[in-house]
């Protein structure tokens, strides 16, 4: 009698692991081709065993690598806001001190028509945008009618809590932090 085992067995076994390395080589491809293993129910654990690690190692990285981007977008956007802060002249620990004064600073989808807009709400505010960011400092009583103006504008805030007390000294520190992180960044693009 033949016995030619059971030819489906590990298929599944096999096909998992050949989903998590195309996954792995799609993000890394590589020239060197591998070696032929004659593929036997050990062989088959073992190679199990040696993908299901480096696929948890390489999903580790790649979670790594995008907390590491998320940061330095962050740090980037945080030195925009402090570059707009100087640019307008803001004392921005006496304007959160301040029980009259309120201010918004996060992204808009559109840019054109801002100022006037804000001008019709209130006379007394102060707008620093570019194409994609604005900062903007009103009164506080008006602050519900310059959210409304803002959210027509495509606003998302940023909760920046300016949290500092040397304007100088933050900018430095935060531009080393960002330096730092994407000297981490290209490290794993070396890896």
């Amino acid at each position: 009698e033949l016995d030619i085992g059971s030819p489906l067995a590990e298929a599944e076994i096999i096909s998992s692991m050949l989903v998590k390395i195309r996954s792995i080589l799609a993000k890394y491809p590589s020239s060197a081709s591998g070696k032929n293993v004659e593929l036997t129910s050990e062989s088959i654990k073992s190679m199990q065993l040696t993908v299901d690690r480096l696929h948890h190692d390489f999903l580790a990285v790649e979670e790594g690598l995008k907390l590491k981007q998320e940061k330095e977008e962050s740090l980037h956007t945080y030195l925009i806001a402090l570059a707009i802060i100087k640019k307008l002249g803001v004392d921005i620990r006496l304007v959160k001190k301040s029980s009259h004064l309120t201010y918004f600073f996060g992204t808009i989808t559109k840019t054109d028509g801002l100022e006037g807009a804000v001008q019709s709400v209130s006379d007394d505010c102060s707008v620093a945008k570019n194409s994609k960011y604005v900062f903007l400092v009103g009164k506080r009583n008006e602050e519900e009618k310059l959210r409304a103006v803002l959210t027509d504008f495509g606003f998302t805030s940023f909760s920046f809590t300016f949290e500092f007390q040397d304007f100088t000294k933050e900018v430095k520190a935060r531009k080393v932090e960002l330096k730092e992180v994407k000297e981490d960044i290209q490290g794993f693009d070396r890896t």
